[in-house]
């Protein structure tokens, strides 16, 4: 077998290098020449890679970031809201002319405060006037004629007894009369003229009654004529004070629309005047934190707000919620009463102001960089960042006038560093340097062992 396989291998190889030699034999000097110049570059190219000098590999150091860090110190704080609300009032008075008159004064200016009952227009009162005398005049009748009638009383009273008697004599005398007849002594025509006598005194005697039955009727008509000249005279009086625009409150006056000369009808606006004391604002409050509004409202609890106006910080209480949502609005409108009357709460106006909202249980308050996507925040252990899950319950401004959210987590506690660097990549397991941790040396110059370049924190800020 062995010499069968090597007979074979050479008549093999035979065959190949009679392969070999054709295939060569077809090939031109040219590209032989290029065939073997292309085999010499790529022997000297793996010459120079093979006896090449070898380095060691370089090691590549994880990049450190610098971050800036809050310890953390859970208590009870309450949120503040920002709003901006609208200054407006519930008591701008119109003030309107109540008379037909011409205006003779007119005693104040527009944006003037005013005290209660200060005289703001004097119109022209000559008709009015003459109006109350003409009602005085009537009214002087008037009681005339009930005097007269009382005193006709009277002597009605006083001939009612007279007619009595006369009547009785006349019923005496028609009696003798009669007597007489039944004896012959008088003639019939004599006790006839008897008889018409007594019947005539009968009617006056019956029409005396009457007039003095008929007094209290005629009493309450010329009482009723009297009443009606006292009302007379007294809206005359009333039209001659409605000549004097006064100010039914102290305040602002607003919209002056007269002048002196001006001719004005019943109904005609002559200025606005504004409580100054009853100031309001009213701002949207998002409908999340009305529920608890309300119950603070109805424990009778102080819900206190401080708006910025002209940079002068005023002092507000939430009084009521408004009882519907404005039309556009997805809030409810808060109504703020000013504490004591301001210049500068001017009505219209619209203000910032700061609304302190009920206590939250055991908060951080924290800046806002400190909180990414609204949901989490990264605590410093060591070298490394640690991503906590956290839930913003609402934000604040501290006394020193700065932003800070309020978060809450039960992965927070009490002396933790808080990272409050905003980094692009900050992920759990990021290196970093903790700024608040390093020092400065002695003479103010250099870097501590640990501490990141200057170049390299302005970088990262960058």
């Amino acid at each position: 077998m062995k010499i069968l396989f090597k007979k074979f291998q050479q008549v093999v190889i035979k065959a190949n290098r009679s392969v070999w030699q054709k295939v060569v034999s077809r090939i031109s000097r040219k590209t032989r020449t290029a065939l073997m110049i292309l085999m010499g570059g790529v022997i000297c190219s793996a010459l120079l890679i093979v006896t090449a000098p070898k380095h060691a590999p370089e090691i590549v150091a994880e990049k450190v970031w610098p971050v800036s860090t809050v310890e953390l110190a859970p208590s009870d704080m309450a949120p503040n809201l920002a709003l901006y609300g609208r200054v407006s009032t519930p008591r701008k008075a119109h003030l309107t002319a109540a008379l037909q008159a011409s205006v003779s004064a007119v005693l104040v200016d527009d944006g003037q405060p005013v005290k209660e009952g200060t005289l703001l227009i004097q119109l022209d009162d000559r008709d009015a006037k003459l109006s109350i005398k003409q009602a005085e005049a009537e009214l002087s009748d008037a009681d005339a004629r009930v005097a007269q009638l009382r005193a006709q009383h009277v002597a009605d009273k006083n001939m009612l007894a007279l007619h009595q008697q006369m009547f009785v004599l006349a019923q005496r005398k028609t009696a003798r009369y009669e007597h007489l007849q039944t004896e012959r002594l008088i003639s019939a025509s004599v006790l006839d003229e008897a008889r018409s006598l007594a019947q005539q005194q009968a009617i006056a005697l019956e029409q005396q009654r009457i007039a003095v039955a008929n007094f209290s009727h005629m009493e309450a008509k010329e009482l009723a004529a009297k009443a009606q000249a006292e009302v007379t005279l007294a809206q005359a009086q009333l039209n001659l004070s409605r000549t004097k625009i006064s100010a039914p409150f102290s305040g602002l006056i607003s919209g002056l629309s007269v002048a002196p000369g001006d001719r004005v009808n019943v109904g005609s606006e002559l200025l606005g005047l504004i409580d100054t004391q009853k100031m309001q604002v009213r701002a949207a409050i998002g409908g999340k934190y009305i529920a608890g509004l309300r119950h603070r409202l109805a424990a009778g609890l102080p819900i206190n707000a401080m708006a910025t106006v002209d940079q002068v910080q005023i002092k507000l209480t939430l009084s009521r919620l408004a009882a519907e949502v404005a039309t556009g609005r997805s809030g409810i409108d808060g109504i703020f009463e000013v504490a004591k009357e301001d210049s500068s709460i001017v009505l219209g106006r619209v203000v910032s102001l700061t609304l302190e909202l009920p206590p939250e249980a055991q908060v951080s308050a924290v800046p806002i960089e400190a909180v990414y996507d609204n949901e989490r925040v990264y605590v410093v252990e060591g070298e490394r960042l640690r991503g906590v899950a956290v839930e913003v319950v609402g934000e604040r401004i501290n006394q020193q006038g700065q932003y800070q959210v309020l978060i809450r987590s039960p992965g927070l506690a009490s002396g933790q560093q808080l990272m409050t660097t905003q980094l692009s990549r900050a992920i759990t397991g990021l290196k970093v340097n903790n700024l608040q941790a390093t020092q400065t040396p002695p003479d103010g110059k250099g870097t501590l062992e640990g501490e990141t370049p200057k170049s390299e924190v302005a970088a990262v800020a960058g």
